[in-house]
């Protein structure tokens, strides 16, 4: 639920608000793009919502843990509020983090833009996320405790602890911001910082994710993959292609006038 209102209040409003202005700026909007990529996050909202509805709750001593591999098996503990706490913070965070390219001219001209490459990344990333979730059915490292009795219940959500959807969340996020930036601002000497910042936070809230209880290792590793590659891919994929760059040739005062449109 935390991801669902995250990534509808800043992944959907926070940039559209500000008007589309879709002249200029290294990406290319269309129907059909926005209909593929939007829909395809939708699809996958949607079948995973269908799943998750059969999920039935029941108890825990009729729940087969399995067998947990060696590189999971630090992970193993109780579940504790506070980083569980701090995991939603610095998910919050994330999903701010692209509010920074409002801050300059040349990126916030292009808001609505950005603004919406930046819901179908966090979209694409929640459906498939929570797809896999309803699929895997991996029970979280928390119901492995020891003194938790065996009539305790146990519904979908204890059985979704593959892959971690705070630090999927968290990743897209960030590295949508990274490369974005990137694509505007290629000369900045703030993209060292940026991508360092983008690598960082979602590693910070995959590790506090573990220290909730709430995920493994792979969890957080696979949900680390997934979300960066997500937030990077939907940017490069609506980049303008390099057909639509027109060399201007006109004459000028004393000679010829050369331009590049990007």
């Amino acid at each position: 639920m935390v991801r669902a209102i995250v990534y509808l209040l800043l992944s959907g409003l926070l940039f559209p608000s500000l008007g589309w202005c879709q002249d200029g700026g290294p990406y290319q909007v269309n129907v059909p793009r926005i209909v593929g990529y939007t829909g395809t996050g939708l699809g996958l909202t949607v079948t995973s919502r269908i799943i998750k509805s059969r999920i039935e709750t029941v108890p825990l001593s009729t729940i087969e843990l399995g067998t947990v591999p060696s590189f999971d098996r630090w992970s193993v503990r109780v579940a504790t509020a506070r980083p569980a706490n701090v995991s939603d913070a610095t998910l919050l965070s994330s999903a701010a983090l692209p509010g920074l390219l409002l801050l300059h001219r040349k990126s916030r001209n292009n808001a609505g833009k950005i603004g919406l490459l930046y819901f179908e990344a966090m979209l694409i990333n929640y459906g498939l996320t929570d797809l896999v979730k309803t699929t895997a059915l991996r029970p979280r490292p928390f119901l492995r405790a020891t003194d938790l009795p065996g009539d305790t219940p146990v519904d979908h959500n204890g059985l979704a602890s593959y892959f971690s959807g705070h630090t999927s969340g968290s990743a897209t996020a960030c590295f949508f911001f990274a490369q974005v930036f990137q694509d505007y601002y290629p000369d900045s000497p703030w993209r060292y910082g940026v991508w360092a910042t983008a690598a960082t936070l979602p590693a910070v809230t995959g590790y506090l994710r573990i220290r909730a209880g709430k995920h493994y290792l792979s969890d957080v590793v696979s949900g680390y993959l997934v979300g960066g590659a997500i937030g990077m891919l939907i940017p490069i994929l609506h980049k303008k292609p390099i057909t639509e760059r027109r060399l201007n040739v006109s004459p000028s005062i004393g000679g010829v006038h050369l331009s590049w449109q990007f």
